[in-house]
């Protein structure tokens, strides 16, 4: 559920709040995809149709926009990332193309993009669970910018 982790991240990030108090954001994220009929596996086929439907049951006017491919994908997060917009990006966490995993993109570096990973350190091949956070994984982590698919299949924003 990494596509609606993320995306309470970025909402969180940005001041949007939840309408529920009984649940984390990304519960009731997903409880609202469910009810629009991409719970489960479906969550997988359309990311964005994901996002688009989640999106339009809040009243603030938000919408997910796409980055866009052109003079390259890493060059344009780098500019979103420079514009203090948190991106949410695709990767792939075994670089075959196949196995899709969405993060937060908010710094870089010379060799790596900064995210915020609900999944863990695709690094060090460890999965978040509550007694990583004082370990560090889980949190923020320097991806290679020429690794893990980055952006490859689709990066965006949330925008009014």
């Amino acid at each position: 559920m990494c596509q609606l982790t993320s995306l309470a991240m970025v909402k969180n990030v940005m001041g949007i709040k939840r309408k529920r108090s009984d649940c984390q954001f990304e519960d009731e994220l997903y409880n609202i995809a469910n009810l629009a009929g991409y719970g489960g596996s479906s969550l997988w086929e359309n990311t964005w149709d994901v996002y688009e439907k989640v999106l339009k049951n809040y009243e603030d006017g938000y919408v997910f926009k796409g980055i866009s491919k052109n003079n390259g994908i890493v060059s344009n997060i780098l500019k979103g990332i420079d514009n203090g917009i948190p991106l949410l990006l695709s990767i792939d966490y075994k670089e075959d193309g196949n196995h899709g995993h969405v993060t937060v993109a908010v710094g870089y570096t010379e060799k790596g993009i900064i995210v915020n990973d609900p999944y863990g350190n695709l690094n060090s091949g460890t999965t978040y669970s509550a007694h990583d956070i004082d370990k560090g994984d889980g949190a923020f982590e320097e991806y290679d910018k020429t690794r893990w698919f980055i952006g490859e299949k689709w990066a965006g924003y949330l925008n009014k």
